[in-house]
């Protein structure tokens, strides 16, 4: 499976990190999206440093996997993730593997829920399938049809995620438009402070 990824951060000056990130790793087929929740800046907390953290967490907890030479186990890495991130905040977030033909991911409503109430979806993939992962600078701007007919027109290397950056910023500049598309980009985990 070819893995790639494109981020757009807003201008910010202030704040160039912002509060997104992602992973990639092409030897486990693995990666991980998250987009912070910015209400928690009213708190006085750093969702960006959160989102940062519970990435560079998720990338230690992939490597061990790798190394112990098993196969990526999502609700172990979603586990190990959530307890050794030690800043306050919530996020969206969308943990997904490649094994075989099949994708697994795991989803963590932000309503409380903890790891082991992780949801899990398994979705068999084919040769010539394209998954498209993404938050909402480029879900809540484009809808699935219009991914689809750019993907359809444009499938060599990155051209595609060009191509959706493209469009997804000229919609931001318009209007936002809300998708319904909830089966992998609305993976929701919270960490909470006990």
């Amino acid at each position: 499976m070819k893995l790639g990824a494109c981020y757009v951060a807003k201008d910010n000056e202030l704040k160039p990190l912002r509060e997104d990130a992602y992973f990639i790793c092409n030897k486990e087929q693995t990666l991980d999206v998250v987009d912070g929740v910015g209400g928690w800046a009213a708190k006085g907390g750093d969702v960006g440093e959160y989102a940062r953290q519970l990435m560079a967490n998720v990338i230690i907890a992939v490597h061990e996997e790798y190394m112990l030479k098993r196969s990526v186990d999502l609700r172990r890495v979603l586990h190990e993730t959530y307890f050794h991130t030690k800043v306050e905040g919530s996020l969206t977030s969308c943990i997904l593997t490649f094994k075989a033909s099949l994708l697994h991911a795991v989803n963590v409503r932000d309503n409380g829920d903890r790891p082991d109430m992780a949801m899990e979806l398994v979705v068999r993939v084919e040769a010539g399938d394209i998954v498209v992962l993404g938050i909402d600078g480029l879900l809540d701007n484009m809808y699935p049809t219009k991914m689809e007919e750019i993907l359809k027109r444009e499938t060599k290397g990155q051209a595609g995620s060009v191509c959706l950056k493209k469009v997804a910023q000229q919609g931001m500049r318009c209007t936002t438009r809300l998708t319904s598309l909830h089966s992998l980009h609305s993976l929701k985990l919270q960490k909470r402070q006990d």
